[in-house]
């Protein structure tokens, strides 16, 4: 059965979120289908940076792995 997994964080965080997904990934050991993103503009501009945080979702197809023996 297809699954999907939502990841959600800022681009200036874009490392973490990687390290986010890779773990996930790495502990899980899904059957990746897709991976797809979108980066949402972003609503404000702040003072200390030249443009806002923008929002970055990520989402992951997937399917379950497979026990073993199963």
């Amino acid at each position: 059965m297809q699954k999907v997994k939502l990841f959600v964080g800022v681009d200036t965080e874009v490392i973490s979120l990687e390290r986010e997904i890779n773990r996930w990934i790495a502990a899980k050991r899904p059957r990746v289908l897709s991976l797809s993103g979108n980066l949402a503009p972003q609503s404000t501009k702040p003072i200390d940076r030249a443009f806002g945080q923008s929002t970055i979702l990520m989402m992951v197809l997937y399917e379950e792995a497979e026990e073993e023996g199963a």
